[in-house]
């Protein structure tokens, strides 16, 4: 038996609802996500990546290196390094940032003990950029960074 209009329209009404809620519920993380920013390693150079073509309150970049490529020389050497498709280059990141969102706060949060990517290239940035605030974790390595500063990135985040 044919649907009358009426009913159709009804059951198209019925269909939008969950929809609505579902973008309803993509806007709402959104909104959280553009305030602040965080990342760990490789994710750090993301959050930066993000920040520089976004307008955001805070990023909060753990464990940080000064360009992929860099990092990837140290480990396997400059010649496969260059084989990298992406860079991701902090520093220019941190370039486009101080041009395009100077009032974006930035926190790299590094362990001294970090055997992965070494303390000094979360420094380097910190002393090419003084509007980045860089906080030495004492004897943390790469990953228990998250538990050693974990008082100290949520103070920053809460400042």
């Amino acid at each position: 038996m044919p649907r009358e209009r009426g009913q159709r329209r009804i059951a198209a009404c019925w269909f939008c609802i969950p929809i609505g809620f579902f973008f309803l519920a993509l806007a709402v993380p959104s909104f959280l996500f553009f305030r602040q920013h965080a990342g760990h390693s490789l994710g750090a150079a993301v959050a930066l990546d993000f920040a520089a073509r976004h307008r955001v309150e805070r990023v909060v970049a753990i464990a940080s290196f000064t360009t992929l490529r860099e990092e990837a020389a140290r480990v396997v050497g400059r010649e496969l390094a260059r084989l990298l498709r992406e860079n991701y280059d902090n520093r220019e990141n941190l370039s486009r940032i101080a041009r395009h969102n100077p009032k974006a706060r930035i926190g790299i949060f590094h362990g001294t003990a970090d055997n992965d990517i070494p303390v000094e290239m979360g420094g380097e940035l910190a002393r090419e950029f003084p509007f980045v605030e860089f906080f030495a974790i004492d004897g943390a390595g790469h990953v228990s960074v998250l538990d050693a500063g974990h008082d100290k990135i949520v103070d920053w985040m809460n400042r």
